[in-house]
């Protein structure tokens, strides 16, 4: 027998609470509050999203995703504090640190490396004579072959 509350009472209990305060902050509480509050949220996502990722088999860009997610808020929380456009520079710092990871494919791509299924495997490996052969082609208007 369990001792404490189940899932679901934890989860119910924990909206109970924890909604009507999340609320009270964003509607009532001052501007600065509703954007820490955003920034908690975003940051909760991203460590989630790098932990699934990393549960898949892919090794996540943690220091990367973690600065674009910090530039990209602060240009969005504060519009007009960069001279220009951010999007053009998270593209670059993410092409960058791909490149940078480019060196150990199997870490960066979970079909690449060694797996014997993956499709650099099969560019790099000889294809016996026998399945490249064709069958004999059949008429597409009767079926038959000719």
């Amino acid at each position: 027998m369990s001792r404490g509350p189940s899932d679901l009472g934890r989860r119910i209990g924990t909206a109970a609470v924890g909604l009507p305060l999340l609320l009270a902050g964003l509607l009532l509480g001052p501007p600065i509050l509703a954007v820490a509050i955003v920034a908690a949220a975003a940051l909760l996502g991203a460590l989630e999203f790098f932990n699934l990722v990393g549960a898949g088999g892919i090794a996540p860009m943690r220091a990367t995703g973690f600065v674009i997610l910090a530039v990209i808020f602060v240009d969005v929380a504060r519009p007009g504090l960069f001279p220009g456009p951010v999007w053009p520079l998270a593209v670059v710092a993410l092409l960058a640190s791909m490149l940078l990871r480019a060196r150990d494919v199997s870490l960066a791509v979970p079909s690449g490396g060694d797996n014997p299924g993956s499709s650099l495997c099969r560019i790099s490996t000889p294809v016996p004579s026998s399945a490249t052969k064709r069958p004999p082609r059949s008429s597409t208007l009767t079926g038959r072959r000719p």
